[in-house]
């Protein structure tokens, strides 16, 4: 008997609809300590904390698929791409930062 495995759920939200601070500790693991993607949605217990792992998943694909996955998302003067970036930025500026 053959299983379908269900694709994995998308994000629900845009970078903007997330507290910050739940965002940097998630992009802090991927984009620091390398953990894999995979392995922060086996970490994350709580909904909020599965979700932040979803859209920092998002960083680093391609303008037109992100508009495609979070546009229905956004909030009125919401913009996905600008959201994006300034998540990009701050993740810019703690990496150029020296520990």
């Amino acid at each position: 008997m053959l299983v379908k495995l269900q694709d994995p759920p998308g994000p629900r939200h845009c970078f903007c609809q997330l507290p910050m601070r739940v965002l940097r500790h998630w992009a802090r693991k991927r984009y620091l300590e390398q953990v894999p993607t995979l392995e922060l949605l086996a970490l994350a217990k709580r909904p909020i904390q599965q979700e932040a792992v979803r859209i920092v998943a998002l960083l680093d694909v391609p303008n037109e698929e992100l508009v495609r996955l979070l546009g229905p998302l956004g909030q009125p003067g919401c913009r996905v791409l600008e959201c994006r970036d300034a998540v990009r930025r701050w993740l810019a500026a703690m990496l150029a930062t020296p520990s």
